[in-house]
């Protein structure tokens, strides 16, 4: 008998035990899973947050592209529409003019990208400078296009080639090209002095007006003796 209630009484204490064991073990799992559950959450909300700046970053630099690309457009269609006059002598003039206005702007582009190298500006200031004479420049390109067809066609219609002999053509060629060197001289010495700033920028275009003037003229009067060398067999 004593025996009996002894084995009973051991066989309550076991299950007593084996009860709180496993009662510790699922308070430990629910603890676990509650912490993993809450990582999880946590994580989420980062990732969630994540992406949001990420996706404000990527909207704010594709508004920022869109609004520059939106100016460019804007400044284009709002002088494109009257840059050609229909009088060949003024477009031909304004053409040279914005020819010499491009160089001008890529001296200055130069200039302040040498300003920024030394610490003269800071960037911020640096790349505003230069995204607004980028913009002139795109402007300027894209006007002469449209001026450059109009003088070369009003130049095809009247083109003529040049008469002589063989040798007197070939002569007036090597004339040309070294009419052409020494322009290319006198085109960077002009360069050089607007660069260092011993002219001002007006003087600088009016004098480079006047050297794309006659590059343009030296490049058709190349082209015709070319051609009319070509006619009689002479091959460069």
């Amino acid at each position: 008998m004593k025996k009996m209630i002894f084995t009973a009484i051991f066989a309550v204490l076991l299950l007593s035990g084996c009860a709180q064991a496993n009662g510790e073990k699922m308070t430990q799992s629910i603890q676990s899973s509650s912490l993993a559950q809450s990582a999880q959450s946590q994580s989420a909300v980062s990732s969630e947050s994540s992406s949001a700046a990420q996706s404000m970053a990527s909207s704010s630099a594709q508004s920022t592209a869109s609004s520059s690309e939106s100016a460019v457009s804007s400044s284009c269609s709002s002088t494109l529409s009257d840059v050609v006059t229909g009088d060949a002598a003024t477009d031909e003039e304004n053409y040279y003019r914005n020819k010499a206005e491009q160089e001008a702007i890529d001296v200055e582009i130069d200039n302040l990208e040498a300003k920024y190298r030394i610490g003269e500006l800071d960037r911020d200031t640096f790349i505003v400078q230069k995204q607004e004479l980028e913009l002139q420049e795109n402007v300027l390109e894209a006007e002469e296009d449209l001026l450059e067809d109009v003088v070369d066609m009003n130049y095809r219609m009247n083109r003529t080639l040049p008469e002589g002999t063989l040798e007197q053509l070939l002569e007036q060629l090597r004339q040309v090209e070294t009419d052409g060197r020494a322009l290319e001289v006198e085109e960077n010495t002009l360069k050089q002095d607007y660069r260092a700033g011993n002219i001002t920028r007006e003087d600088f275009v009016t004098k480079m007006v006047e050297i794309v003037r006659q590059e343009e003229a030296l490049d058709r009067q190349e082209d015709a003796l070319e051609d009319a060398l070509e006619r009689m067999g002479w091959d460069d």
